[in-house]
């Protein structure tokens, strides 16, 4: 998956588990890393997520596809 233009939410969800939420972006480009996201998965994560908490994995998929 090189860019999130037509991305499986449920693919960015699987490597969302585990995170303690609220989380910010960094805490979790940094957790789907550490669950086997692939280098621009994590990219995108830190570029497309604004600052501030993001409430959970729904959050994140939202503001990806937005």
């Amino acid at each position: 998956m090189d860019n999130l233009s037509n991305f499986n939410p449920a693919d960015v969800k699987q490597h969302l588990e585990g995170i303690d939420w609220p989380a910010d972006r960094e805490e979790i480009a940094k957790k789907a890393e550490q669950n086997g996201a692939p280098g621009p998965v994590a990219g995108q994560l830190r570029q497309r997520l604004p600052e501030g908490e993001i409430s959970g994995p729904q959050d994140v998929v939202s503001k990806l596809q937005g």
